[in-house]
């Protein structure tokens, strides 16, 4: 039994790691200002100052995700939320989308 744990938290790992190597990370940017849209839950979250990335030629100004873009959608929402009252900065990482200036944000990461 403890071997097939330490196999699954090894496996675990590889596949987190993999996943943040493979990323494209923004800068960490406080949040200016958060956009709902209302058909599909998506959340367009602009920062102070541009994210520091450029998609199709074009500095990046917004990040964006939604329900059907990211599993743990309502965390991710809530962690954003949760930045943007305390004033905390944020780093998305993620991927250009196919809108110069958007960046579609699959996880993120808060720091002071």
């Amino acid at each position: 039994m403890m071997k097939s744990g330490i196999i699954w938290t090894v496996f675990a790992t590889l596949l987190f790691t993999s996943q943040i190597a493979q990323a494209e990370p923004t800068v960490a940017r406080k949040i200016e200002s958060m956009d709902l849209q209302g058909s599909d839950g998506g959340v367009i979250v602009r920062g102070i100052g541009a994210w520091g990335i450029y998609c199709g030629g074009t500095i990046v100004n917004a990040v964006y995700f939604s329900k059907t873009t990211v599993q743990a959608y309502n965390e991710m929402l809530t962690m954003t939320m949760g930045a943007y009252t305390a004033g905390k900065s944020v780093r998305f990482y993620g991927g250009c989308s196919s809108n110069a200036g958007i960046y579609n944000g699959t996880y993120l990461i808060v720091s002071d």
